[in-house]
């Protein structure tokens, strides 16, 4: 996460009507997230120049400023910037190039270019939590900030099917409360980006071999239940993909009480 880049406000304006309603209440949160893919060859230069760069940042990152890095080999590297609406995205990149000042231009811009130079492809969209669309039960909630893994699911829906795989989504949310299934996931509605719409479910887990064991207790306990929601929820998708990413405190700057 290294440059912050404002999109254009053609962009902004194709956001679908009912994302913009959720901005207007201020009520889920929103992510601005900034990806990195690294070729494997370079992979252990790129980590040493983001601990370098975690370091010089310490102590000169501004009061509320809070980034989550995850890494995996799907995805490469994820910077998740946390926000109460798109209006604080602004407000963000201001604070950061007070950072870069502060730091000193030359300096920030030196271990830039050698992150850049190991950097193959760069990419950023934003996101919306959708807690209408999520399963997370209580205790999944509170054990998952310990949590250092994350699967996710990214669902690639035909258009104009949005509002009937949203009623499925649903669906499957009543399913697993039924069942008293104890993990679960954070539904997230991409806002912007090359193949909407799309919506991303991630799951935490203690590791991948947790996650695996876990979705094979769901399979016994739900048996055959879940074949009418599988088949219908396919077939309203383009696509799926899966992937799996590891939360990186080390290079992330976290917030206060974490």
């Amino acid at each position: 996460m290294r440059r912050w880049t404002l999109l254009p406000l053609a962009l902004l304006m194709l956001w679908p009507a009912n994302i913009a309603a959720q901005e207007a209440d201020s009520g889920p949160t929103w992510w601005a997230v900034f990806s990195e893919t690294v070729e494997t060859k370079d992979v252990a230069e790129f980590e040493a120049v983001s601990a370098e760069f975690r370091a010089m940042v310490d102590g000169h990152t501004p009061d509320g400023m809070v980034y989550y890095v995850l890494s995996g080999p799907e995805d490469g590297y994820m910077y998740a910037v946390p926000m109460a609406n798109m209006a604080e995205f602004t407000e963000i990149g201001a604070k950061w190039q007070a950072m870069v000042e502060d730091i000193g231009r030359d300096t920030y811009d030196e271990v830039d270019a050698r992150s850049a130079a190991l950097v193959t492809h760069r990419s950023m969209n934003f996101y919306v939590e959708r807690p209408d669309l999520s399963y997370m039960p209580d205790a999944l909630t509170a054990a998952s900030a310990e949590m250092p893994f994350r699967h996710f699911d990214w669902l690639y829906v035909e258009p104009g099917n949005e509002s009937e795989f949203e009623a499925i989504l649903k669906e499957w949310v009543d399913l697993y409360e039924e069942h008293g299934i104890e993990s679960g996931w954070s539904a997230n509605q991409a806002v912007t980006g090359d193949n909407l719409p799309m919506w991303v479910l991630i799951s935490p887990a203690d590791g991948m071999a947790a996650w695996a064991t876990e979705n094979d207790a769901v399979d016994a306990v739900l048996g055959d239940a879940d074949d009418d929601l599988l088949q219908r929820s396919l077939a309203l998708m383009r696509s799926y993909r899966p992937s799996n990413a590891t939360f990186r405190p080390e290079l992330s700057v976290l917030p206060e009480s974490d």
